[in-house]
Protein backbone atom coordinates (compact mmCIF):
# COMPACT_ATOMS: atom_id res chain seq x y z
CA UNK A 1 0.00 0.00 0.00
CA UNK A 2 2.92 2.34 0.67
CA UNK A 3 3.99 2.01 -2.97
CA UNK A 4 0.51 3.15 -4.06
CA UNK A 5 0.74 6.28 -1.88
CA UNK A 6 3.91 7.19 -3.77
CA UNK A 7 2.09 6.88 -7.09
CA UNK A 8 0.81 10.14 -8.57
CA UNK A 9 -1.75 8.21 -10.63
CA UNK A 10 -3.13 6.59 -7.47
CA UNK A 11 -3.44 9.90 -5.60
CA UNK A 12 -4.91 11.70 -8.60
CA UNK A 13 -7.49 8.93 -9.10
CA UNK A 14 -8.66 9.16 -5.48
CA UNK A 15 -8.69 12.95 -5.65
CA UNK A 16 -11.01 12.66 -8.66
CA UNK A 17 -13.27 10.28 -6.72
CA UNK A 18 -13.43 12.77 -3.85
CA UNK A 19 -14.18 15.56 -6.32
CA UNK A 20 -16.98 13.56 -7.95
CA UNK A 21 -18.62 12.75 -4.61
CA UNK A 22 -18.32 16.36 -3.41
CA UNK A 23 -19.73 17.65 -6.69
CA UNK A 24 -22.72 15.29 -6.47
CA UNK A 25 -23.45 16.37 -2.90
CA UNK A 26 -23.16 20.01 -3.92
CA UNK A 27 -25.51 19.41 -6.85
CA UNK A 28 -28.02 17.82 -4.47
CA UNK A 29 -27.79 20.89 -2.21
CA UNK A 30 -28.40 23.17 -5.20
CA UNK A 31 -31.54 21.24 -6.07
CA UNK A 32 -32.79 21.86 -2.54
CA UNK A 33 -31.93 25.60 -2.80
CA UNK A 34 -29.67 25.42 0.26
CA UNK A 35 -27.35 28.04 -1.22
CA UNK A 36 -29.89 30.55 -2.40
CA UNK A 37 -29.68 34.14 -1.32
CA UNK A 38 -26.76 36.48 -0.70
CA UNK A 39 -23.36 34.84 -0.62
CA UNK A 40 -24.81 31.52 -1.79
CA UNK A 41 -22.14 30.88 -4.42
CA UNK A 42 -19.36 31.73 -2.02
CA UNK A 43 -20.71 29.34 0.62
CA UNK A 44 -21.13 26.70 -2.11
CA UNK A 45 -17.48 26.94 -3.11
CA UNK A 46 -16.29 26.94 0.51
CA UNK A 47 -18.26 23.79 1.32
CA UNK A 48 -17.07 22.10 -1.88
CA UNK A 49 -13.43 22.87 -1.03
CA UNK A 50 -13.92 21.68 2.54
CA UNK A 51 -15.56 18.41 1.52
CA UNK A 52 -12.92 17.29 -1.01
CA UNK A 53 -10.13 16.66 1.59
CA UNK A 54 -12.63 14.82 3.81
CA UNK A 55 -13.79 12.49 1.06
CA UNK A 56 -10.21 12.13 -0.20
CA UNK A 57 -9.20 10.81 3.23
CA UNK A 58 -12.24 8.52 3.38
CA UNK A 59 -11.49 7.07 -0.07
CA UNK A 60 -7.88 6.41 0.99
CA UNK A 61 -9.16 4.45 3.99
CA UNK A 62 -11.51 2.51 1.73
CA UNK A 63 -8.61 1.97 -0.66
CA UNK A 64 -6.47 0.45 2.11
CA UNK A 65 -9.25 -2.05 2.83
CA UNK A 66 -9.80 -2.72 -0.88
CA UNK A 67 -6.08 -3.29 -1.48
CA UNK A 68 -5.88 -5.85 1.34
CA UNK A 69 -9.07 -7.58 0.19
CA UNK A 70 -7.97 -7.78 -3.46
CA UNK A 71 -4.52 -9.02 -2.48
CA UNK A 72 -6.06 -11.79 -0.35
CA UNK A 73 -8.60 -12.77 -3.01
CA UNK A 74 -5.84 -12.99 -5.63
CA UNK A 75 -4.25 -15.74 -3.54
CA UNK A 76 -7.37 -17.75 -2.72
CA UNK A 77 -10.01 -16.83 -5.34
CA UNK A 78 -8.18 -15.67 -8.50
CA UNK A 79 -10.22 -14.32 -11.41
CA UNK A 80 -8.90 -16.83 -13.94
CA UNK A 81 -9.99 -19.83 -11.85
CA UNK A 82 -13.14 -18.63 -10.05
CA UNK A 83 -14.58 -15.65 -12.00
CA UNK A 84 -18.19 -16.05 -10.79
CA UNK A 85 -17.22 -16.64 -7.18
CA UNK A 86 -14.76 -13.74 -7.28
CA UNK A 87 -17.35 -11.33 -8.72
CA UNK A 88 -19.93 -12.40 -6.12
CA UNK A 89 -17.45 -12.00 -3.26
CA UNK A 90 -16.28 -8.56 -4.39
CA UNK A 91 -19.86 -7.34 -4.84
CA UNK A 92 -20.87 -8.72 -1.44
CA UNK A 93 -17.89 -7.03 0.23
CA UNK A 94 -18.75 -3.72 -1.42
CA UNK A 95 -22.31 -3.87 -0.11
CA UNK A 96 -21.02 -4.89 3.33
CA UNK A 97 -18.63 -1.93 3.44
CA UNK A 98 -21.31 0.49 2.27
CA UNK A 99 -23.71 -0.82 4.93
CA UNK A 100 -20.97 -0.44 7.55
CA UNK A 101 -20.30 3.18 6.57
CA UNK A 102 -24.01 4.03 6.55
CA UNK A 103 -24.31 2.50 10.02
CA UNK A 104 -21.43 4.71 11.21
CA UNK A 105 -23.22 7.73 9.75
CA UNK A 106 -26.39 6.66 11.55
CA UNK A 107 -24.59 6.40 14.91
CA UNK A 108 -22.81 9.72 14.42
CA UNK A 109 -26.05 11.43 13.49
CA UNK A 110 -27.55 10.62 16.88
CA UNK A 111 -24.54 12.25 18.51
CA UNK A 112 -25.30 15.38 16.53
CA UNK A 113 -21.93 15.18 14.77
CA UNK A 114 -23.12 14.97 11.19
CA UNK A 115 -26.75 16.06 11.57
CA UNK A 116 -28.52 18.26 14.04
CA UNK A 117 -31.93 16.67 13.46
CA UNK A 118 -31.41 13.05 12.42
CA UNK A 119 -34.99 12.01 13.02
CA UNK A 120 -36.33 14.47 10.43
CA UNK A 121 -34.10 13.80 7.47
CA UNK A 122 -32.16 10.64 8.21
CA UNK A 123 -33.76 8.53 5.47
CA UNK A 124 -32.82 11.04 2.79
CA UNK A 125 -29.38 11.57 4.26
CA UNK A 126 -28.72 7.83 4.68
CA UNK A 127 -29.83 7.12 1.12
CA UNK A 128 -27.56 9.84 -0.22
CA UNK A 129 -24.66 8.63 1.93
CA UNK A 130 -25.18 5.07 0.71
CA UNK A 131 -25.05 6.21 -2.91
CA UNK A 132 -21.91 8.26 -2.32
CA UNK A 133 -20.15 5.48 -0.43
CA UNK A 134 -21.20 2.95 -3.06
CA UNK A 135 -19.73 5.08 -5.84
CA UNK A 136 -16.51 5.65 -3.92
CA UNK A 137 -16.15 1.98 -2.92
CA UNK A 138 -16.86 0.64 -6.41
CA UNK A 139 -14.38 3.06 -8.01
CA UNK A 140 -11.74 2.20 -5.39
CA UNK A 141 -12.17 -1.56 -5.80
CA UNK A 142 -12.15 -1.11 -9.57
CA UNK A 143 -8.78 0.64 -9.33
CA UNK A 144 -7.16 -2.15 -7.32
CA UNK A 145 -8.72 -4.91 -9.42
CA UNK A 146 -7.44 -3.16 -12.56
CA UNK A 147 -3.96 -2.84 -11.07
CA UNK A 148 -3.96 -6.49 -9.98
CA UNK A 149 -5.16 -7.88 -13.32
CA UNK A 150 -2.99 -5.75 -15.60
CA UNK A 151 -0.06 -5.89 -13.21
CA UNK A 152 -0.19 -9.69 -13.30
CA UNK A 153 -0.63 -9.60 -17.07
CA UNK A 154 2.43 -7.39 -17.55
CA UNK A 155 4.45 -9.74 -15.29
CA UNK A 156 3.30 -12.72 -17.37
CA UNK A 157 4.13 -10.88 -20.60
CA UNK A 158 7.58 -10.06 -19.29
CA UNK A 159 8.08 -13.67 -18.19
CA UNK A 160 6.92 -14.86 -21.63
CA UNK A 161 9.38 -12.56 -23.38
CA UNK A 162 12.18 -13.78 -21.13
CA UNK A 163 11.26 -17.43 -21.76
CA UNK A 164 11.11 -16.83 -25.53
CA UNK A 165 14.54 -15.24 -25.42
CA UNK A 166 15.91 -18.05 -23.26
CA UNK A 167 14.33 -20.59 -25.60
CA UNK A 168 16.03 -19.02 -28.61
CA UNK A 169 19.39 -18.87 -26.82
CA UNK A 170 18.96 -22.42 -25.53
CA UNK A 171 18.23 -23.80 -28.99
CA UNK A 172 21.12 -21.88 -30.48
CA UNK A 173 23.49 -23.17 -27.81
CA UNK A 174 22.13 -26.70 -28.26
CA UNK A 175 22.77 -26.66 -31.99
CA UNK A 176 26.16 -25.03 -31.53
CA UNK A 177 27.08 -27.55 -28.86
CA UNK A 178 26.11 -30.53 -31.03
CA UNK A 179 27.64 -29.40 -34.32
CA UNK A 180 30.78 -28.03 -32.70
CA UNK A 181 34.09 -27.75 -34.57
CA UNK A 182 35.87 -30.25 -32.31
CA UNK A 183 33.33 -32.99 -32.92
CA UNK A 184 33.31 -32.28 -36.66
CA UNK A 185 37.10 -32.15 -36.89
CA UNK A 186 37.62 -35.33 -34.84
CA UNK A 187 35.00 -37.25 -36.82
CA UNK A 188 36.42 -36.23 -40.19
CA UNK A 189 39.93 -36.94 -38.98
CA UNK A 190 38.90 -40.47 -37.95
CA UNK A 191 37.14 -40.95 -41.29
CA UNK A 192 40.20 -39.84 -43.26
CA UNK A 193 42.31 -42.47 -41.54
CA UNK A 194 39.66 -45.16 -41.70
CA UNK A 195 38.72 -44.86 -45.34
CA UNK A 196 42.02 -46.38 -46.52
CA UNK A 197 41.99 -49.17 -43.92
CA UNK A 198 38.44 -50.52 -43.92
CA UNK A 199 36.02 -49.53 -46.68
CA UNK A 200 33.07 -51.36 -45.11
CA UNK A 201 33.55 -49.72 -41.73
CA UNK A 202 34.10 -46.37 -43.45
CA UNK A 203 30.70 -46.75 -45.11
CA UNK A 204 29.13 -47.51 -41.72
CA UNK A 205 30.89 -44.49 -40.24
CA UNK A 206 29.53 -42.18 -42.94
CA UNK A 207 25.98 -43.49 -42.46
CA UNK A 208 26.15 -43.11 -38.69
CA UNK A 209 27.70 -39.68 -39.10
CA UNK A 210 24.81 -38.59 -41.35
CA UNK A 211 22.28 -40.05 -38.88
CA UNK A 212 23.78 -37.96 -36.07
CA UNK A 213 23.51 -34.74 -38.06
CA UNK A 214 20.04 -35.57 -39.36
CA UNK A 215 18.81 -36.06 -35.79
CA UNK A 216 20.40 -32.78 -34.67
CA UNK A 217 18.81 -30.80 -37.49
CA UNK A 218 15.39 -32.49 -37.26
CA UNK A 219 15.11 -32.03 -33.49
CA UNK A 220 16.59 -28.58 -33.12
CA UNK A 221 13.13 -26.98 -32.97
CA UNK A 222 11.57 -29.74 -30.85
CA UNK A 223 11.10 -29.31 -27.10
CA UNK A 224 10.81 -33.03 -26.37
CA UNK A 225 11.61 -36.41 -27.87
CA UNK A 226 11.07 -39.96 -26.70
CA UNK A 227 13.75 -41.86 -24.84
CA UNK A 228 13.59 -44.47 -27.60
CA UNK A 229 14.59 -41.92 -30.26
CA UNK A 230 17.23 -40.43 -28.02
CA UNK A 231 18.80 -43.86 -27.50
CA UNK A 232 18.72 -44.55 -31.25
CA UNK A 233 20.59 -41.29 -31.80
CA UNK A 234 23.01 -42.21 -29.03
CA UNK A 235 23.73 -45.53 -30.76
CA UNK A 236 24.88 -43.67 -33.88
CA UNK A 237 26.84 -41.17 -31.85
CA UNK A 238 28.58 -43.88 -29.82
CA UNK A 239 29.52 -45.78 -32.99
CA UNK A 240 31.55 -42.75 -34.07
CA UNK A 241 33.19 -42.46 -30.67
CA UNK A 242 34.02 -46.16 -30.46
CA UNK A 243 35.72 -46.00 -33.86
CA UNK A 244 37.84 -43.21 -32.39
CA UNK A 245 38.51 -44.72 -28.94
CA UNK A 246 38.22 -48.43 -29.75
CA UNK A 247 37.76 -50.79 -26.82
CA UNK A 248 38.59 -48.03 -24.37
CA UNK A 249 34.92 -46.94 -24.30
CA UNK A 250 32.03 -49.19 -23.26
CA UNK A 251 28.35 -48.49 -22.78
CA UNK A 252 25.80 -50.61 -20.90
CA UNK A 253 22.03 -50.08 -21.03
CA UNK A 254 19.60 -51.27 -18.38
CA UNK A 255 16.28 -49.66 -19.21
CA UNK A 256 12.79 -51.06 -18.75
CA UNK A 257 10.87 -51.04 -22.04
CA UNK A 258 7.98 -49.21 -20.36
CA UNK A 259 10.15 -46.08 -20.14
CA UNK A 260 11.04 -45.95 -23.84
CA UNK A 261 7.95 -43.81 -24.59
CA UNK A 262 8.76 -41.33 -21.85
CA UNK A 263 10.24 -38.02 -22.97
CA UNK A 264 13.16 -35.67 -22.40
CA UNK A 265 14.69 -32.70 -24.26
CA UNK A 266 16.37 -33.89 -27.49
CA UNK A 267 20.15 -34.35 -27.54
CA UNK A 268 20.30 -34.36 -23.73
CA UNK A 269 22.34 -37.57 -23.80
CA UNK A 270 24.73 -36.18 -26.40
CA UNK A 271 25.53 -33.26 -24.10
CA UNK A 272 26.16 -35.67 -21.22
CA UNK A 273 28.37 -37.96 -23.33
CA UNK A 274 30.26 -35.05 -24.85
CA UNK A 275 31.30 -34.07 -21.34
CA UNK A 276 32.45 -37.64 -20.65
CA UNK A 277 34.85 -37.55 -23.62
CA UNK A 278 35.89 -33.98 -22.94
CA UNK A 279 36.86 -34.31 -19.26
CA UNK A 280 38.19 -37.88 -19.01
CA UNK A 281 41.54 -39.45 -19.85
CA UNK A 282 40.54 -42.30 -22.14
CA UNK A 283 43.07 -44.99 -23.04
CA UNK A 284 44.10 -48.61 -22.42
CA UNK A 285 44.99 -47.78 -18.82
CA UNK A 286 41.84 -45.73 -18.26
CA UNK A 287 38.95 -47.39 -20.08
CA UNK A 288 35.68 -45.57 -19.52
CA UNK A 289 32.48 -47.50 -18.93
CA UNK A 290 29.18 -45.67 -19.13
CA UNK A 291 26.09 -47.15 -17.49
CA UNK A 292 22.61 -45.92 -18.42
CA UNK A 293 19.59 -46.93 -16.34
CA UNK A 294 16.23 -45.61 -15.19
CA UNK A 295 15.50 -45.27 -11.48
CA UNK A 296 12.14 -43.91 -10.34
CA UNK A 297 11.45 -42.18 -13.68
CA UNK A 298 14.91 -40.61 -13.72
CA UNK A 299 17.45 -41.48 -16.41
CA UNK A 300 20.77 -42.08 -14.63
CA UNK A 301 24.05 -41.86 -16.58
CA UNK A 302 27.11 -42.98 -14.58
CA UNK A 303 30.73 -43.33 -15.68
CA UNK A 304 34.03 -44.01 -13.93
CA UNK A 305 35.95 -40.76 -13.69
CA UNK A 306 39.54 -40.25 -14.87
CA UNK A 307 40.00 -36.47 -14.91
CA UNK A 308 42.38 -35.11 -17.51
CA UNK A 309 45.66 -33.67 -16.28
CA UNK A 310 45.82 -29.90 -16.64
CA UNK A 311 42.20 -30.01 -17.76
CA UNK A 312 40.80 -26.57 -18.41
CA UNK A 313 38.10 -25.51 -16.01
CA UNK A 314 34.69 -26.42 -17.37
CA UNK A 315 32.57 -23.52 -18.59
CA UNK A 316 29.40 -25.40 -17.61
CA UNK A 317 27.71 -24.45 -20.90
CA UNK A 318 26.37 -27.97 -21.45
CA UNK A 319 24.92 -28.27 -17.96
CA UNK A 320 23.42 -24.79 -18.12
CA UNK A 321 21.93 -25.64 -21.49
CA UNK A 322 20.23 -28.74 -20.08
CA UNK A 323 18.88 -26.88 -17.05
CA UNK A 324 17.41 -24.11 -19.21
CA UNK A 325 15.79 -26.56 -21.59
CA UNK A 326 14.15 -28.44 -18.72
CA UNK A 327 12.87 -25.15 -17.29
CA UNK A 328 11.39 -24.23 -20.67
CA UNK A 329 9.69 -27.60 -21.04
CA UNK A 330 8.13 -27.53 -17.58
CA UNK A 331 9.09 -25.05 -14.84
CA UNK A 332 7.67 -27.35 -12.14
CA UNK A 333 9.65 -30.38 -13.33
CA UNK A 334 12.59 -31.64 -11.31
CA UNK A 335 15.84 -30.38 -12.81
CA UNK A 336 18.85 -32.48 -13.89
CA UNK A 337 21.47 -33.27 -11.25
CA UNK A 338 25.26 -33.51 -11.73
CA UNK A 339 27.55 -34.88 -9.02
CA UNK A 340 30.54 -37.10 -8.12
CA UNK A 341 29.89 -40.32 -6.21
CA UNK A 342 32.54 -42.91 -5.27
CA UNK A 343 34.93 -41.99 -8.12
CA UNK A 344 32.04 -41.98 -10.57
CA UNK A 345 30.47 -39.02 -12.28
CA UNK A 346 26.67 -39.19 -12.21
CA UNK A 347 24.07 -37.29 -14.22
CA UNK A 348 20.35 -37.57 -13.48
CA UNK A 349 17.87 -36.58 -16.19
CA UNK A 350 14.18 -36.61 -15.11
CA UNK A 351 11.89 -38.26 -17.64
CA UNK A 352 8.49 -36.86 -18.56
CA UNK A 353 5.54 -39.20 -18.76
CA UNK A 354 3.46 -39.06 -21.93
CA UNK A 355 0.34 -39.65 -19.81
CA UNK A 356 0.62 -36.21 -18.12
Amino acid sequence: MVSFLKSKRFLLYHLIIAGVISALLTFEDLLEDEFSGAGGRQRLLVELVQEIPVFFTVTLLISAVAWKVVDTLNQYVPWDQFPTRRFTLVLSLIFALVSFFVLIIYLLSFQGIVMSEPEDSFQTYAGLAAIMFFIGTVMTFAYHEFEAIFGERSVLQKKTRELEQENFISRYEALKNQVNPHFLFNSLNVLSGLIYEDVRKSDQFIRKFSEVFRYVLEHNDANLTTLSRELAFLDSYMFLQQIRYGDNVHMHLNIDADYLKWQLPPMSLQIVFENVFKHNQIGPENPVTIHISVEHAVLVVKNNYFPRKNDQRSTGIGQTNLLKRYELVNASLKLPQFYLQDEHYVVELPLISTDK
